[in-house]
């Protein structure tokens, strides 16, 4: 019969084998420096990751509920067109882009929509996007005084 002690035990060994073998392992000297260098370098991955995220892509220079402010023009990366999608599909902000085409990684035509959590939506294509050509994606404010255009005449 099972005390209350053992049981728990029982239950943890059962239920969690690979807890209890990582546990176990830290406790022996032998494997004990393996695990800190493992440590170590997941958490200095993790920092770095959470570094590179802090500081995000140049191009975003705000990405909230009520204020957006991205600049797309020809030195736009595919990275960072990913980046601006993730980040506003956070806020519940569509996102969509296609027939899109880069030469000497530099973006050469976009199609894309924006779609706000209300419906309201902004479609645009550049078939030839030049050196001088800034796109925008704005949004400002909310309800009657909320400001919202996407392209080159968003001023």
């Amino acid at each position: 019969m099972l005390n209350h002690r053992s049981f728990w035990k029982h239950l943890a060994l059962n239920t969690f084998p690979h807890l209890m073998n990582r546990i176990s392992a830290i406790f022996n000297k032998k494997n004990y420096l393996a695990h800190m260098i493992k440590s170590l370098n997941t958490a200095t991955l993790t920092g770095a990751f959470a570094l590179m995220s802090t500081l995000g892509f140049a191009q975003t220079e705000g990405i909230q509920p009520d204020l957006l402010n991205i600049h797309i023009n020809q030195s736009t990366s595919k990275a960072e067109l990913t980046q601006i999608q993730q980040d506003m599909k956070a806020l519940n902000i569509g996102f969509r882009y296609d027939l899109v085409e880069w030469s000497n990684s530099e973006l050469q035509s976009i199609r894309f929509a924006v779609r706000l959590p209300d419906g309201t939506m902004r479609n645009n294509v550049y078939e030839t996007i030049e050196s001088d050509t800034d796109i925008w994606i704005r949004l400002e404010g909310s309800g009657n005084d909320r400001i919202f255009c996407a392209g080159s005449d968003c001023e």
